[in-house]
């Protein structure tokens, strides 16, 4: 999907994920819009520059995204959450409303 589809899809499901901030949406966008699933080495240096994020400040959104479990550690990486992947990838949105 194209970053503006990225972006509208992670901004719809912004309430669930624990109300990320504008900046916060922005590097998770890059990350999934370039198909990095995980935060290595490589693409540490690239998501930072693409944000336009001093080093300290990028480093304290990642662990704000951490935090609000969007950022997983599994086998000692950083990973995007596959949940949110998956939502972000699919074709079709399913927003369903229980009523109370």
């Amino acid at each position: 999907p194209s970053n503006n589809i990225v972006k509208s899809i992670l901004e719809i499901l912004n309430p669930y994920l624990g109300y990320l901030t504008t900046q916060e949406i922005l590097l998770l966008e890059i990350m999934i819009s370039n198909k990095w699933t995980s935060i290595t080495s490589d693409n540490r240096v690239a998501i930072r520059i693409k944000s336009n994020l001093e080093k300290y400040t990028f480093n304290n959104y990642i662990k704000k995204l951490k935090d609000k479990k969007v950022l997983l550690t599994k086998d000692s990486l950083l990973i995007v959450n596959p949940k949110i992947i998956e939502m972000t990838q699919s074709p079709n949105i399913n927003i369903e409303f229980n009523e109370q």
